[in-house]
């Protein structure tokens, strides 16, 4: 075999490098290097472990042939323990290795599910480690807002090497939008009991704000400029922010994130509006309104401003929320039920909602008004169905009604044709008959 050099070597596993338990078999697994750390493919090595700790410790070695060699060994307690692995008296690199021994424990939460490429499957990864005895079984739940209230309903129960099932049926139809978005979690299970559940998952593309940021910082800078003798009017700031050079870039360095600054400004335009006709009415009106005219000309506060800016990201965390949902339901419409329960999966737009109570409850009403029309409009589908149905069984009755009266017509027609040719052919007989008769009888005279 090739020169093995002891420094060069390395080592890793749950036995040495991960989480590791008391009492519980574990392993791990020693790679042979020869100069300059090239990977060695066989075998024959002369490698020794020794581990001194809590307790003593009975490790073996097995070569595999390869280049590697597995070391199996049981920690009897918890504690810290040091392993030193050597090749012919040389330490292999990072030896000795310092283990800490735990006692074995629930799993922790695996990482939120996700979708498949085809859409059909959720996956997931297994925990990060398995408390130190194997996943046993792995249990996937459907979220209580998926189901229209009540607690997490378990969909799938599957062993442990198992990373993935089929999406229930019942989410694959006109509600999938909102039941992929944060609509599932998983749990790990071992001999100490099921872990926490996961995340929710499918976690749904994350809104950036990195743009919203972007434009807030050049609009606040912008204002701050303007305002050096106090409030910006509406419309100084408006014109400002159409020229400014910062808002621009902003926009164009990020053209597929959301954008508050066209938000902002519609806002502020049409408050300028409002204000400008109210400015003239008073105006108009006399006798010392001109002095209540020129009050209610609107200026603009960094504390306005900011108001404003907090409504507009809540406007497009709302549209980002819809842009997701019709992706999950591949690209098509969704409805205001699904949209509602999608936003609510969102932990920003709950906040968001709740400073927004008119909105809020906009939304909530649609929900109720929309769950009412999903009934009426299933009753009808479901009666459409039945009337479809019996309207192809009718049709058929009839198809076969025709089929049975064409057929005996066919079989009429046949027998009589059967009858005139066996006419014919007995009336052939009896013509051939009689003319042997008169040929016998002239050849008798």
């Amino acid at each position: 075999m090739d020169a093995v050099e002891g420094k060069e070597c390395t080592a890793e596993g749950d036995g040495l490098t991960g989480f590791t338990a008391q009492q519980v078999p574990t392993s791990f697994t020693i790679v042979a290097a020869g100069s300059g750390g090239a990977r060695l493919t066989t075998g024959g090595g002369s490698f020794k472990v020794s581990v001194r700790g809590q307790a003593a410790v009975k490790e073996q070695i097995a070569d595999n042939g390869d280049g590697t060699y597995t070391v199996s060994l049981t920690y009897p307690q918890s504690g810290r323990y040091e392993v030193s692995i050597s090749h012919k008296h040389a330490p292999i690199r990072g030896s000795p290795f310092t283990v800490q021994v735990h006692a074995a424990r629930r799993p922790p939460a695996p990482p939120p599910p996700r979708l498949s490429a085809d859409r059909l499957r959720l996956e997931w990864d297994a925990p990060s480690h398995t408390g130190g005895t194997p996943i046993k079984t792995y249990r996937v739940r459907a979220m209580a807002r998926s189901l229209g209230g009540g607690d997490p309903t378990l969909v799938s129960e599957l062993t442990g090497d198992v990373l993935s099932c089929e999406v229930p049926e019942r989410f694959r139809g006109a509600d999938r939008a909102s039941a992929l978005y944060h609509a599932f979690t998983v749990s790990a299970e071992n001999s100490k009991g099921e872990s926490d559940q996961s995340e929710p998952g499918p976690q749904p593309r994350l809104f950036d704000r990195a743009r919203i940021e972007a434009e807030r910082d050049a609009m606040e800078a912008l204002h701050n400029s303007l305002a050096s003798n106090g409030p910006v009017p509406i419309g100084a700031l408006v014109s400002a922010v159409g020229e400014d050079t910062a808002v621009r870039s902003a926009a164009a360095a990020a053209p597929s994130a959301p954008e508050v600054a066209a938000s902002v400004m519609g806002r502020l335009r049409a408050a300028a509006a409002m204000t400008d006709e109210a400015e003239a009415v008073l105006a108009h009106q006399g006798d010392g309104m001109g002095a209540v005219a020129e009050e209610a000309s609107m200026a603009l506060s960094s504390a306005d401003l900011t108001a404003a800016m907090e409504q507009a990201e809540a406007v497009a965390r709302l549209l980002h929320v819809w842009d997701v949902a019709t992706e999950a339901d591949g690209g098509g419409c969704i409805t205001c039920a699904e949209y509602a329960a999608s936003a609510a999966a969102d932990p920003a737009i709950g906040r968001a909602l709740a400073a927004l109570p008119t909105l809020r409850v906009a939304i909530d009403q649609l929900t109720q008004s929309h769950a009412g029309d999903l009934a009426v409009r299933e009753a009808a589908r479901l009666k459409d169905k039945a009337t479809a149905e019996a309207e192809s069984e009718a049709a058929m009755s009839a198809a076969v009604s025709r089929w049975a009266e064409e057929d005996a017509a066919l079989d009429a027609e046949h027998r009589a044709r059967a009858e005139e040719v066996e006419a014919r052919v007995s009336a052939a007989k009896a013509e051939t008959e009689a003319r042997i008769g008169e040929a016998d009888a002239q050849a008798l005279r």
